[in-house]
């Protein structure tokens, strides 16, 4: 994927619309399934060519092991 010259704002709007768990057709999906993001991860995301996660993937991009366990914390000291 190549990079992207984004203004903040744009960025802000995309992570929203990741988290607010719709796909590209506004179809609501369930966050958080492993199952369907290793499948975009290693298929028509093609992630892994340039990222890695948990020993899987490129070294091209920065290594995406941790964001999962990231966001589970972000989102457990937001909920207190």
């Amino acid at each position: 994927m190549p990079p992207f010259a984004l203004q903040r704002q744009e960025i802000d709007g995309l992570v929203a619309y990741v988290r607010a768990g719709f796909d590209r057709s506004g179809t609501a999906v369930k966050l958080g399934d492993a199952g369907r993001g290793r499948t975009i991860y290693s298929g028509k995301g093609a992630c892994v060519t340039c990222h890695r996660v948990n020993g899987t993937g490129s070294t091209t991009g920065p290594d995406l092991s941790d964001v999962g366990a990231l966001r589970s914390r972000s989102e457990e000291h937001t909920s207190e």
